[in-house]
């Protein structure tokens, strides 16, 4: 079996579902790397401070959470990159809080024009929590958050909840800030201090490049994942081939 992070692989080995390897997602890093200032071309205020989510709009996603963080941060944008169920509800709260001037709903981006939001951002919020559904008593929870190596590619100060699998890829003081769960003063305060603290800011950024390019590459992913197939294929008594493609 394979997971895509220890959070999931823990979940997978409850089950006794018998080896388990742990293969994240990827990212492309040289795609993500900051190229220029997008502000302008997106139309987003160039005198706020400008906070980034980017995911699809349901519940466990915290935006309620992000949306009254920013009604007490003055100078602050957030801008949603994603669509979903909750957009209705998430438009009533922006109104209901009196910062229907400080939300941007991008709505839903093509991956390919991503990269330009991340690198119009000043800082990078996943404000996730683990959500029970109350008819069907299912959980949702991150079990990769493959949006928070985007942004570390992309060169943008990450801070997150510390929720399901983000903690496997934040780690907290080195490449970004961690939150618990629901703590509106917590994100507030992570905010702030990033904010405020240009000089971790940076080292948060420089760190989180280096991860983005020696453990989140799709190059480092690949090798990886050949590596597990391998392994694999001894252990059935097989030999297997990995065979490139034309022009990789």
């Amino acid at each position: 079996m394979l997971a895509n992070s220890d959070y999931t692989a823990g979940l997978l080995r409850e089950l006794s579902v018998g080896r388990v390897d742990i293969l994240p997602g990827g990212v492309d890093a040289h795609r993500f790397h900051p190229v220029r200032d997008t502000r302008g071309e997106l139309g987003l205020p160039r005198d706020k401070h400008l906070l980034l989510t980017a995911c699809r709009l349901v519940p466990k996603k915290g935006l309620d959470l992000l949306m009254r963080a920013v009604a007490k941060l003055p100078h602050t944008h957030l801008l949603i990159a994603g669509d979903g169920r909750q957009l209705p509800k998430c438009k009533a709260l922006a109104e209901q809080l009196g910062i229907n001037a400080r939300v941007t709903f991008a709505g839903r981006i093509p991956h390919d024009d991503l990269r330009r939001y991340y690198w119009a951002a000043d800082q990078f919020v996943l404000a996730s929590r683990e959500h029970v559904d109350a008819r069907t008593g299912l959980r949702d929870v991150e079990t990769m958050g493959r949006v928070l190596c985007e942004a570390h590619a992309a060169g943008v100060p990450v801070i997150a909840s510390r929720s399901g699998c983000i903690p496997s890829i934040v780690d907290h003081g080195r490449n970004g800030l961690l939150f618990e769960e629901d703590d509106l003063d917590g994100l507030m305060h992570s905010i702030e201090r990033l904010r405020k603290d240009r000089e971790l800011s940076r080292h948060l950024v420089h760190e989180g490049f280096r991860d983005a390019a020696e453990k989140w590459d799709w190059t480092v992913i690949c090798r990886s994942h050949e590596d597990v197939f391998r392994a694999a294929a001894v252990a059935a008594g097989s030999a297997l081939q990995i065979v490139p493609e034309i022009g990789a």
